[in-house]
């Protein structure tokens, strides 16, 4: 009887575990997007000041696959010991788009800062954003060619 009871306790747990995935407010789920099948890549369009400052990191970064959101590819390129810029590049149309502050400082047990999928829209970042505050987790969704806040875009859309 022992072993039922244990058996169904770890069946139910592992349920709202999973349950607690998909509705969650920071699931990879719940912003899923498709990831693109092979298709043309457009040239790369480096056309503000950091784009050129960081022109051969970004045109290496772009000779990768998509892997974020679909049809992008995240960058992360070093700015200090222990500092990373990011930026996505849209393989459609070359576009960059620059997450508008560093992350830093992230805590063990962490290597990198940033967390991402092909098939989401979701990035987390473990670290400080622009060497301030917190260390995170911190949240934000890449919609649109801009990375929203989460909890930010959320409040918008229930007001």
């Amino acid at each position: 009887m022992r072993n039922i009871c244990a058996a169904l306790l770890a069946l139910v747990l592992t349920s709202l575990s999973r349950a607690e995935e998909t509705h969650s407010l920071h699931s990879y789920k719940r912003y899923a997007v498709r990831p693109s099948a092979t298709e043309p890549t457009a040239p790369l369009r480096l056309t503000r000041q950091q784009d050129r400052e960081f022109e051969t990191a970004l045109r290496q970064s772009y000779r990768r696959r998509a892997n974020f959101a679909g049809h992008h590819v995240l960058a992360t390129i070093g700015c200090g010991a222990s500092c990373v810029l990011v930026a996505a590049l849209d393989k459609r149309s070359g576009r960059v788009s620059w997450l508008p502050f560093t992350v830093c400082c992230w805590p063990e047990p962490y290597q990198e800062p940033v967390r991402f999928r092909a098939d989401s829209e979701l990035l987390v970042l473990h670290g400080q954003r622009d060497e301030q505050g917190s260390a995170g987790p911190h949240y934000y969704r890449f919609h649109g060619g801009t990375f929203e806040p989460v909890e930010s875009s959320l409040k918008a859309a229930a007001h």
